[in-house]
């Protein structure tokens, strides 16, 4: 989903992110995200917080990686 909204913007950066997230452990971050949005979206709809603290907090960090990968990708100044 990020990588399809950075297209909208702008090519370059949905390839500058693949290619840092490659160099990132990428299936730890992606599957990451997937899990606290899952978590989230039981969460919303009623079901019960099966996601341990630790998970979560692991999750959470993870996250703030991606963020700040995308923070990177957007800022960086090209040539």
């Amino acid at each position: 989903m990020i990588q399809s909204m950075l297209s909208e913007f702008d090519e370059d950066w949905r390839a500058r992110f693949d290619e840092k997230m490659a160099l990132s452990d990428h299936p730890a971050l992606k599957g990451a995200l997937a899990e606290l949005v899952n978590a989230r979206n039981s969460f919303a709809h009623g079901g019960a917080l099966e996601l341990p603290i630790g998970k979560t907090v692991e999750y959470f960090d993870l996250g703030c990686t991606v963020l700040s990968i995308l923070d990177e990708t957007v800022h960086e100044v090209y040539d």
